[in-house]
């Protein structure tokens, strides 16, 4: 409200992003839609493309949050271009990343590889450390799920590929000193699908 009366519009679109992201991780997916959707159209309005491609990407993870992939893709893709034009490397690589999340979560394995390769690529380009034990571990349970399709030796292959990725990335968050319990569970699961 205070941004609104002294005509902050830049300040105004932040926080309806921030409570949108409240609500968001309250598990209140309808009410943090309507707070991205203000913020997107007042980051819009005002020409703040860098405040409209992280609004854009906080509706696509409303929208995998409700398992809507193909939904969240579209939002994903306007971000990334949107990152992309304006040279923000970081933005571009989070993007690039949670495409290749939802191209997974949809079946699409080799358009998951290649986006989640290029966050990855990018991720290392710029140094940001977390981002890539991220990437890393995404790419684990990318070999995770495609091991599904395969039996024998191939799938041991790519299971023991899913561990090696995975532990990558949660060597990575160590060094961070910012423990992963849900990407070590996941290491776990995979070390047990091996050994059975």
């Amino acid at each position: 409200a205070i941004f609104t009366s002294i005509g902050n519009h830049w300040g105004e679109a932040t926080a309806l992003g921030n409570i949108g992201l409240v609500h968001r991780n309250l598990g209140d997916d309808a009410l943090s839609l309507s707070y991205q959707e203000k913020s997107l159209e007042i980051h819009a309005s005002i020409g703040n493309r860098e405040g409209e491609a992280a609004s854009l990407l906080n509706i696509g993870n409303v929208h995998h949050d409700r398992g809507d992939y193909a939904l969240s893709l579209s939002f994903y893709e306007r971000s990334r271009a949107i990152y992309a034009f304006i040279g923000n490397l970081r933005g571009e690589a989070i993007a690039w990343g949670n495409i290749g999340v939802a191209q997974r979560a949809m079946g699409n394995f080799v358009a998951a590889r290649n986006h989640l390769t290029q966050a990855l690529t990018l991720a290392r380009e710029i140094k940001v450390r977390s981002l890539e034990g991220e990437w890393l571990c995404e790419l684990g349970l990318l070999c995770e799920a495609e091991s599904a399709s395969l039996d024998g030796d191939g799938r041991r292959a790519t299971l023991r590929d899913a561990i090696e990725q995975l532990e990558l990335g949660i060597a990575i968050f160590a060094e961070l000193k910012r423990p992963m319990n849900k990407y070590e569970n996941d290491c776990t699961r995979v070390r047990n699908m091996l050994m059975n």
